[in-house]
């Protein structure tokens, strides 16, 4: 395959698998797609008895059954998919890399084609990304070349590429605050709803937290850190003021780090673009929701669990959901006044 040129963050070819030393591994809690042929290539391989049993319990039929989405990676009791052992994906080790499913083989990376633009970009619910974006001063992005080719391509107008660079110029201002700039982005994306959300008197902390109680009633990998968050800070606005303090000087770069983070998942979201059943108008409240429950769970659980290593967790738990589910339909369904949530 021809070498392409492509734009990426500076992190992106310092990445690499943790395989056995992930806290937080994809192969669980992820209902994986499998295609048609890739499933086809997998029972069909020659392997080992072990092998052959696990590929066996490994999957199930989805309820919708597409040439894409021909079956799902099915899990064992302990919520791990059934190819997992100590860090490892079994059938990668005895068969090698061509025989895993592509999601598999590409995660956390997006190979992605806007207009003749590409850009390869790496998803926030990965640790290890989580990781690099920590370490990383800025979320420059640099041109290399790269042996691959795109795997979602999109088009958009003239106006919107200026919209989108506009964005970026707003991010790079750094004598505003994370959440002046993100007010800044909301107000070119829909400034009438925006200034309307910010006018109504509901209590922030409580909106979040009924926020938090919807989402991880359907999705469980949130729910370990909500709890803890959910129960320290309801009715007590108090304490998460003052635990706002210990944050930010527990972690003095917490802006810069949530900067990234964000503008990260924007790029890998293709924001304001991310979800053909709203109107990118709207794709403000997602935005709004991203920042505080964000900050909102940072405070809160790392007043609990205060290492860096807690710090990482709890973001690529929130980013699992922000990059991988319908995040930004269901805020906009979900949440009322999205924009004061930028007051956390």
């Amino acid at each position: 395959m021809k070498n392409n040129e492509w734009l990426v963050p500076d992190y992106f070819k310092k990445f690499s698998c943790k395989t056995d030393k992930c806290r937080s591994t994809c192969c669980s809690r992820w209902r994986i797609p499998v295609s048609k042929a890739a499933y086809e290539r997998i029972i069909t391989a020659d392997c080992s008895d072990e092998l052959s049993k696990r590929i066996s319990l490994g999957f199930k039929e989805p309820e919708i059954i597409s040439e894409e989405r021909y079956r799902l990676i099915d899990f064992n009791w302990l919520g791990e998919c059934q190819l997992y052992q100590d860090g490892l994906c079994l059938l990668h080790k005895e068969k090698g890399e061509q025989f895993i499913p592509e999601i598999c083989r590409l995660f956390p990376r997006s190979y992605k084609r806007i207009n003749d633009q590409n850009m390869a970009i790496c998803s926030n619910a990965c640790e290890r990304t989580v990781e690099l974006i920590y370490d990383s001063e800025n979320l420059n992005l640099t041109k290399t070349e790269l042996n691959t080719s795109a795997n979602n391509i999109s088009t958009v107008s003239q106006e919107d590429v200026e919209m989108i660079l506009k964005f970026q110029k707003i991010f790079s201002d750094k004598t505003n605050s994370l959440s002046h700039n993100i007010e800044k982005v909301c107000l070119l994306v829909n400034e009438e709803a925006f200034k309307h959300d910010s006018l109504q008197a509901d209590d922030p902390i409580q909106m979040a937290i009924e926020v938090l109680e919807t989402l991880v009633n359907r999705f469980s990998i949130l729910s370990d850190y909500a709890e803890t968050v959910i129960n320290r800070y309801r009715n007590n606005e108090v304490l998460y003021r003052r635990d706002c303090v210990a944050f930010e000087e527990r972690f003095p770069d917490w802006m810069r780090f949530f900067e990234n983070l964000i503008n990260n998942s924007m790029m890998y979201e293709n924001f304001p673009f991310v979800d053909s059943r709203f109107d990118k108008t709207d794709a403000y409240k997602g935005l709004c929701a991203t920042y505080g429950l964000l900050r909102f769970l940072c405070v809160g659980y790392t007043s609990q669990h205060p290492l860096k290593e807690d710090l990482i967790d709890v973001c690529a738990a929130l980013f699992h959901l922000v990059d991988h589910s319908p995040f930004y339909y269901n805020i906009n369904v979900i949440v009322k006044y999205p924009a004061l949530l930028l007051k956390l």
